[in-house]
């Protein structure tokens, strides 16, 4: 009886062990990183609209996350600020963002999962080229309001 508490303990540790951080790749990432402060800002910035990278950045990384049973885009979100903060980074620059769908199989139900998927940069810029992006990424939305009307 000790032994089937003890399997199923490790497997319930397994199970939510998944629950924490997204499933992802990461290439790149240095060795010793500098971390930031968990109070530091992360900007996320859309390679859509911010097409070409200033040559005034530090590149640090780069993570694609993948879809999985249970994720959620505030956990993938939550996942890459604090995977930002952990190398330095400031800034995580979108390339690529996807809608993928995982799905769960049990005995009597199939549940179906849609998960955001991203593939991104993580980049670290002093203060000034970080505000002119944020002025970029406005004025392209502005820009994209006025074309809707």
């Amino acid at each position: 009886m000790k032994y089937l508490g003890l399997v199923l303990l490790m497997t319930a540790a397994l199970f939510f062990s998944a629950c924490f951080a997204p499933p992802h790749r990461s290439v790149g990432m240095p060795e010793n990183p500098t971390p930031l402060d968990s109070l530091a800002q992360v900007v996320f910035v859309n390679a859509a609209i911010v097409p070409l990278l200033p040559p005034e950045f530090k590149y640090l990384g780069t993570v694609q996350t993948e879809a999985d049973v249970g994720c959620s885009d505030a956990g993938t979100v939550g996942f890459l600020r604090e995977e930002a903060r952990r190398v330095g980074a400031n800034i995580v620059y979108v390339k690529n963002a996807q809608t993928n769908t995982a799905f769960l199989y049990t005995q009597y139900m199939t549940t179906t999962y849609h998960c955001l998927t991203l593939h991104v940069d993580l980049l670290y810029a002093e203060a000034p080229l970080i505000t002119r992006w944020q002025e970029q990424i406005k004025a392209a939305e502005e820009k994209e309001k006025k074309e809707r009307k």
